[in-house]
């Protein structure tokens, strides 16, 4: 039922990096490299990391799970196999959408057609050539993208398949050297805001317990001091800038593997122990954030979250002292979703998610990484803060099931079209029982139709048992037209079921069209949610409500795009076999029960039917209240359902419900499902709802983009680019990182200016910048640019909003278009990958837009998607000279452009003798000792 992937070496023609390591180092290095690629592997993989293939049971065999591709490169679909009764010839078919198939034919008997096209056929007198050709079957996408998916339709004679291809551009792993101590390990960061007595007593204790572990402080007081000492880095705010904003650039400066969260008024004794919270981070690699007690106040929240619909947005509930679960193999420790703030956190899962500099004031839950509570965040109410409130009644389902057909019958006496939906669990009786009148229910939800209809109307797989003329009069009177002459004749090879109420009375009709692909697919829709609290749109003002919620509307189309894909559906496997099953977009949140949509027998007649359904992380139940049923195994991992009658154990089965046993907000579990000798496996993702986090792009260009630099004893290039910008953008914000050995005052309208250690650093400066940023895209400028009439931010805007998927986009610098693409071998998990990068080398033209390209990497003049460069971030630790490396952390994470048109310019070149010692410091050989490390590179070449 698997193949298992495996990974073989790799080699390029360029520097090996173990061979920069030290000598004296290289073994301790190549294991503390190894440990953290293993917890690497922990965070980002699943035991579900393998192909996972459809048996044949049916005469199609084909992966329906865990099937990745890079794109535009031809790979292979391993798995591909026909296993069907003699016949004089045989035929398949394979089609996709968003690439070509194709395939090496060098054997004599066997036909192909439609060579490197989106539909490949392959026939054969003999089954085993045929095999043979379907083993070396290749897919290329032929659209370059970093994330996407594609959907392979598999035909033979009246069977249909269809299996997900997902198309991924390989990242480089990030990884933290953890050092041989705590302090290598461990950067504390806090925020301050004229309270200078305070962090003097916090950093005392600190010192008496860890004398030597960074320290990083963000200050916005209004009148900063200095605050030194060894390994203490004092960061200067614009006064009063904010409380998140702090958070924010403190956790930008941090190079170590985590970071320990303290508030400036706090103070260490002898029972804070740094080293506690990371013996169980360490243990816990899923763990991303880990909270402690103040004084003996150990506060922490779980949130309740329900999506909602994509108009209204979601509702959230917060729930003091409520946990999910206990951390397994610690005592005292639980599972929630925020912690008070004294908390260790994984440098990486922090910085993607980020604080939001917008909350200036008070603010701890309100930070995205527990919930966002703003009214454009998507969110239709906020619940007020209490542990539980009274809930109404409920009311039974028969009252609910008398309202809705009562609602149904008069709605019944005034149309005639085809567009009634009933949601609620007795749909089976409105459609099998009560209804009398003539018409015809049209279900948008598929799954509430399979779900309803099985058994408890008779079905029927073809016409011969049914009395057409009666049938065809029911569906014109029901529509008030009459169908063609041929409509029934035309269902003939094309009908898969037909439900039909006792008497004709009324018609609930499921016919698939199996030459359809949609038939395969059941849409996934979100139904509006209601809570107790605050109705967020009641809080804006009146004159600017609708242009917010339109606004609102276009940044949640653009998320969607942006995070999901056209396989963001459930495609069931058809009852070719007598298993019909969901084998992909199954998801379900942790430790609640949730339904399996799709579960079937097909099977002839016998005198018993029994199924067995199975998983590894939680458990399957399902409400028996039918007689001649039989049910074991209720609420364990194994559960088991036989009747004599098929219709009364597809109705249980069309009830199962699963629940995970274990909170984990991202994980996957397999179901196992067998019937007789015929077994099946299929995919459940167990996932927290995430919270969308959009921006607010306003009304004009000032509030969508903010334009960042970073200077270093340039003040006279800085003020001819600060007045170039001026004459073209006068209200646009402008951050300024400064680490300048003598900083200077920069003034002006609109103009942030953050001080920062003397010659702290290029991607230091960089990541400071990009943490302030509050508006949806940022622009990136070098501080010796200038602005002229060709320099036109809105034309970066235009590409981006048009390509929402799109993350950077690069232009021109005095006429030079630099940009570049990588190519990346993951290679072994021992030896690591290799990286090679191609100057002006491209993937492919950027799909309607002329003089635009895909690339991998750009100049230093480009408009990013903030959420996005923030999840990658500029690694603080490259102090000098770095670029590509940003684009190296971020390939497989972001989507990069370049285009002609798009244009700065370059000032005059001026050379300074303390600007050139710091510029051109660079230390190339430990730069790529850490690339060997971080990146788990064997070798790189540029």
């Amino acid at each position: 039922m698997y193949l298992l992937l495996s990974r073989s070496s790799c080699s390029c023609e360029g520097v090996e990096l173990s061979s920069k390591v030290p000598e004296e180092n290289l073994n301790a290095v190549v294991n503390r490299r190894a440990k953290e690629f293993r917890q690497h592997q922990t965070r980002t993989t699943t035991n579900l990391n393998k192909i996972i293939l459809a048996m044949p049971n049916s005469p199609l065999q084909y992966p329906i799970h865990g099937l990745t591709v890079p794109p535009m490169i031809k790979s292979g679909i391993p798995g591909l196999a026909l296993h069907a009764d003699k016949r004089d010839k045989y035929e398949v078919s394979l089609s996709v959408q968003k690439g070509v198939l194709s395939v090496v034919n060098d054997l004599e008997g066997v036909q192909v057609e439609g060579q490197d096209q989106s539909t490949l056929t392959i026939s054969s007198t003999r089954l085993d050539l045929l095999n043979h050709l379907l083993s070396r079957v290749m897919y290329t996408s032929t659209v370059y993208h970093i994330r996407s998916s594609d959907l392979v339709y598999f035909s033979f004679e009246n069977h249909k398949a269809a299996f997900p291809i997902t198309i991924s551009r390989p990242a480089v792993p990030v990884l933290y050297d953890p050092g041989e101590d705590i302090n290598s390990l461990v950067t504390i960061t806090t925020k301050t805001f004229v309270r200078y007595a305070e962090l003097k007593v916090l950093i005392e204790s600190i010192r008496k317990f860890y004398p030597v572990i960074k320290i990083i402080v963000a200050d916005d007081s209004l009148k900063p001091e200095t605050v030194s000492g060894s390994n203490i880095e004092q960061y200067i705010m614009p006064p009063g800038q904010g409380w998140f904003a702090g958070r924010n650039l403190a956790v930008s400066q941090v190079t170590s593997k985590y970071f320990l969260w303290v508030d400036d008024d706090y103070v260490f004794h002898e029972k804070t122990s740094i080293e506690n919270f990371v013996k169980i981070m360490e243990a816990v690699p899923e763990l991303d954030v880990l909270g402690g007690d103040v004084d003996g106040n150990q506060f922490y929240f779980s949130l309740k979250y329900d999506e909602g619909d994509e108009d209204e947005g979601g509702c959230m509930t917060r729930l003091f002292q409520k946990v999910h679960s206990p951390l397994p193999g610690f005592d005292g420790c639980y599972l929630v979703d925020g912690v008070v703030n004294f908390f260790l956190a994984r440098t990486d899962a922090a910085r993607r998610v980020g604080f939001d500099p917008f909350l200036n004031r008070v603010a701890h839950s309100g930070n995205s990484w527990f919930y966002q509570y703003h009214y454009f965040y998507h969110h239709k109410e906020i619940m007020q803060f209490s542990s539980q409130g009274k809930m109404a009644r409920d009311m039974s389902d028969k009252d609910i099931l008398k309202m809705e057909i009562e609602q149904l019958q008069k709605e019944a006496k005034n149309t005639r079209e085809p567009h009634l939906s009933i949601r609620r669990t007795d749909l089976h009786t409105v459609l099998c029982k009560n209804v009398s009148w003539d018409i015809i229910i049209k279900l948008f939800n598929l799954d509430s139709l399979m779900r309803y209809t099985y058994g408890l109307c008779p079905k029927y797989r073809s016409l011969e048992n049914i009395n057409v003329d009666r049938l065809l009069a029911l569906i014109n009177r029901s529509f008030g037209k009459k169908l063609k002459v041929d409509y029934i004749a035309s269902l003939t090879g094309r009908l898969h079921s037909i439900y039909l109420s006792e008497g004709y009375q009324h018609w609930p009709l499921f016919v698939q069209h199996l030459s359809s692909s949609m038939d395969l697919l059941l849409n996934i829709s979100h139904s509006p949610c209601s809570c107790k609290g605050v109705e967020l749109s009641s809080k804006l003002p009146e004159e600017t409500l609708n242009a917010v919620v339109n606004r609102r509307a276009k940044e949640f189309r653009q998320h969607q795009t942006r995070t999901t894909t056209n396989l963001n559906k459930i495609i069931l496997a058809l009852p070719n076999s007598p298993l019909q099953y969901p084998i992909h977009g199954l998801t379900v949140p942790p430790m609640i029960k949730s339904g399996i949509p799709g579960l079937a027998l097909h099977a002839d007649k016998r005198d018993k039917y029994e199924v067995s359904l199975s998983v590894q992380k939680g458990v399957l139940s399902v409400v028996n209240d039918l007689e001649g049923v039989q049910v074991e195994g209720q609420d364990q991992s194994t559960l088991t359902i036989s009747s004599t009658r098929l219709d009364l154990l597809n109705h249980l089965l069309s009830r199962v419900m699963y629940s995970s046993t274990v909170y984990h907000i991202r994980s996957i579990d397999l179901v196992y499902f067998s019937f007789e000798n015929y077994k099946a496996a299929f995919p459940i993702t167990i996932s927290r709802p995430a919270v969308p986090v959009l921006y607010d792009p306003g009304e004009d260009i000032n509030s969508l983009v903010t334009i960042t630099t970073k200077t270093f004893v340039r003040y006279g290039e800085l003020k001819v680019l600060i007045e170039s910008i001026r004459k073209f953008y006068p209200d646009i914000k402008i951050i300024i990182a400064d680490d300048s050995l003598n900083p200077e005052t920069v003034s002006g309208s609109n103009i942030e200016q953050y001080i920062m250690p003397p010659g702290q650093g290029w991607f230091a400066g960089r990541n400071l910048a990009v943490s302030q940023v509050t508006s949806k895209y940022f622009l990136w400028v070098d501080d010796d640019y200038v602005f002229h009439e060709k320099t036109s931010i809105e034309s970066f805007v235009k590409i981006m909003e048009a390509v929402p998927e799109l993350d950077v986009l690069g232009g021109a610098v005095g006429g030079n278009q630099f940009y570049f693409s990588f190519k990346y071998d993951e290679g072994d998990e021992d030896e690591g990958g290799c990286l090679a990068r191609y100057l002006r080398k491209v993937h492919s033209p950027l799909p309607g837009f002329k003089g635009c390209y895909l690339v991998d990497g750009v100049v230093n003049f480009f408009l990013a998607r903030t959420d996005a460069v923030r999840r990658v971030g500029f690694d603080p630790f490259l102090n000098r000279m770095a670029h590509s490396e940003f684009f190296m952390d971020g390939l497989g994470a972001l989507m990069v452009a370049t285009c002609k048109g798009l244009s700065v310019g370059h000032q005059k070149k001026k050379s300074t003798a303390v600007y050139n010692k710091f510029r051109y410091n660079n230390d190339a050989k430990g730069k790529l000792a850490r690339h060997y490390f971080k990146n788990h590179l064997k070798c790189i070449k540029f």
